[in-house]
């Protein structure tokens, strides 16, 4: 079931890039290593990515709501198996994991546009 519009998840994308970038730093594992790397690097494309889609928070529409969502699914599944892709879990997982997972949630729990906000209603008439 979609449930989060386009404008929110669009927020949430702005949000949720800046935590990646300084959770190394807050949650005190940065070590200059993968451990570190995969959530600033994340962050940062996710920062590239994000004023390009084409929902109300961007600047430039030039990216697919759908391509988005796509890219975010496929962000998460890296993101939480990154642990053990890079061989660090011994040393931290959690915040990997878990906002991995958020991004997966994020990704299949979004309307594609507008229209589909609307279709709910467009039944009543």
């Amino acid at each position: 079931m979609r449930f989060i519009s386009p404008t929110f998840h669009g927020i949430l994308d702005y949000a949720m890039s800046i935590i990646l970038i300084i959770s190394p730093f807050t949650m005190d594992y940065y070590e200059a290593g993968p451990e570190s790397m995969v959530p600033i690097v994340g962050g940062l494309l996710s920062l590239f990515i994000t004023p390009f889609t084409d929902f109300k928070p961007s600047i430039i529409r030039i990216i697919p709501m759908k391509w988005h969502l796509w890219l975010d699914f496929f962000g998460g599944i890296f993101l939480t198996l990154s642990p053990w892709i890079f061989d660090f879990y011994r040393h931290v997982y959690a915040p990997h994991v878990m906002f991995g997972i958020l991004l997966i949630v994020a990704s299949v729990t979004t309307k594609y546009s507008e229209q589909e906000n609307l279709a709910p209603y467009k039944k009543l008439v």
